[in-house]
């Protein structure tokens, strides 16, 4: 059997629609299968057809390129050849969007770190913004306070430096909301979590580098996902 351009778009279209929908793709007359509902918003100003299908085909092109310039796509939509053949014939650009990038940056980062002043430079630029909040500070009863209050208004966890590792984890006593615990070594970090589960993870600023300490948090940061 011989198929025409628009028979291969609609079974290119379905097939991966009905893969996407876990659904198997059916062994006959693929071509009739139901169309997905299309959202479009076309800006004339800019000659942009924005297409919302999650398969564009020649059909979806249909009766929306009156004046257009570019064609603007989801970055995941699956476009298919004949499309691109055709946009490419008709001088038409076709534009991917941006992935929402926005919504991660404005996303609370999950854990805190409290760095002395003198390392709180060095480790603001080592840890990933989006991993951990970096703060310096150095009493005791307040990073403790601080601490706290952060866990209380949706942090997952804390990282605390401290010059005086001992006595930090005796400031947490008392306080019923934290776990804390001191951490040695980053190969602990796992049995750690597994045994204790702490929401505090105090490390000895002597021992535990900038480079060391980063990357602690972002284990820890990666066993929170």
């Amino acid at each position: 059997m011989t198929l025409t351009a628009t028979q291969i778009e609609d079974i290119v279209r379905v097939v991966v629609e009905r893969l996407r929908a876990g659904v198997a793709a059916p062994s006959v007359q693929v071509a009739q299968a139901v169309q997905v509902a299309q959202a479009k918003i076309v800006e004339p100003n800019l000659g942009e057809v924005h297409l919302g299908d999650r398969v564009i085909t020649l059909e979806s092109l249909k009766d929306q390129l009156s004046g257009a310039k570019s064609i603007v796509v989801h970055p995941k939509s699956v476009v298919t050849p004949a499309v691109k053949d055709f946009l490419r014939h008709q001088n038409i650009r076709l534009v991917r969007q941006l992935p929402n990038a926005t919504s991660k940056a404005a996303r609370p980062a999950p854990l805190l770190l409290v760095t002395s002043d003198t390392q709180h430079s060095v480790l603001s630029k080592r840890v990933c913004s989006q991993q951990a909040t970096t703060i310096a500070a150095s009493d005791a009863t307040s990073v403790v306070s601080v601490i706290g209050q952060n866990l209380a208004d949706g942090k997952l966890g804390a990282v605390w430096c401290s010059g005086t590792p001992f006595a930090s984890v005796a400031a947490t006593y008392g306080h019923t909301s934290l776990r804390a615990m001191q951490l040695s070594d980053l190969q602990d970090l796992p049995r750690a979590i597994e045994q204790a589960q702490p929401n505090v993870l105090i490390l000895d600023c002597r021992t535990w580098n900038a480079p060391s300490t980063a990357n602690l948090v972002r284990n820890w940061y990666r066993s929170l996902r």
